[in-house]
């Protein structure tokens, strides 16, 4: 399912998706009325800047999950490729594999609230190319 993300102003509905990945289909739906979600976007797993960032993420795990926030990486690449990061980097969140071979708008950083609002605008990561 592609993600349209381009002007997503804050308040917007984000949009539902399902995708499969390293503990098996998610969909952002699962979460409604009941985390908030971080989404990350790479634009494939190989990416350093990505893999430093999915690590940032993870060291930030346990106060986001204080603060009742999930996170889903989302790249593109192989299911192979969706195993190795969450293998690697050992991640205790969702590694989540888009289905075309990059993921065109990355990186980028979407926060959605518990009731599936947009809250603050899509920015881009620093130190990411």
């Amino acid at each position: 399912m592609a993600l349209e993300t381009d002007g997503a102003p804050v308040g917007s509905m984000a949009p539902d998706f399902t995708l499969a990945g390293s503990i098996g289909q998610i969909s952002l739906s699962d979460y409604v009325g009941k985390q908030n979600v971080v989404l990350y976007f790479m634009r494939e797993f190989s990416c350093s800047f990505g893999q430093k960032h999915v690590a940032q993420l993870k060291q930030l795990y346990s106060t986001l999950q204080a603060h009742h926030a999930e996170v889903l990486v989302i790249g593109g690449g192989s299911r192979a490729e969706v195993e190795h990061l969450a293998t690697q980097l050992q991640v205790p969140f969702p590694v989540l594999h888009y289905p075309g071979e990059k993921v065109l708008f990355y990186p980028l950083i979407f926060y959605v609230h518990i009731f599936k609002y947009v809250l603050i605008r899509p920015h881009h990561v620093q130190g990411a190319g």
